[in-house]
């Protein structure tokens, strides 16, 4: 999407650039920055400014499959006591997203459209359960549909 914003001249200014908005690229964000000569003020011209769309590329229908797009976690090897975290981010119809590590299943906080978190903290295990293992990510639509992704954790 690319949106323009034009800014009216009085009759008697000269022509200057406002300073760019900082914008910071996340994975995959392509930022394209256009110089455009000012033009004089009309009826009707609506001035907006720039934004970036937070669900871009997320956005689904409540009959779209559901997509998992980024799983994070803090630390991929953690230790007993340890508080980790992780986001996941799908798409914005999904409504729940759980993890699952061997038997044990978390449901993850939605903090927005799309977007997962959870924070755990390691319990203390017996020595034969400190091994590597895979965090099953499973996300679901209200109508029970899924997308699954996996990510490899050790616990030491």
């Amino acid at each position: 999407m690319v949106e323009v914003v034009s800014t009216p001249l009085a009759a008697s200014a000269a022509p200057t650039l406002a300073p760019a908005p900082q914008i910071t690229p996340g994975a995959g964000l392509r930022v394209h920055t256009v110089a455009v000569a000012p033009v004089r003020a009309r009826a009707g011209v609506h001035i907006t400014e720039p934004h970036i769309d937070p669900y871009a590329g997320r956005r689904a229908a409540p009959g779209d499959p559901p997509r998992i797009f980024r799983l994070e976690i803090s630390d991929d090897t953690v230790t007993p006591g340890e508080t980790v975290s992780g986001k996941v981010v799908t798409t914005t119809n999904v409504a729940a997203v759980t993890a699952r590590i061997a038997t044990m299943s978390m449901r993850l906080r939605r903090d927005d459209f799309g977007v997962f978190t959870l924070t755990y903290r390691v319990p203390h295990l017996p020595f034969f359960l400190k091994r590597d293992y895979q965090i099953v990510v499973t996300a679901a639509t209200a109508d029970g549909r899924t997308a699954t992704a996996s990510l490899p954790i050790s616990v030491h």
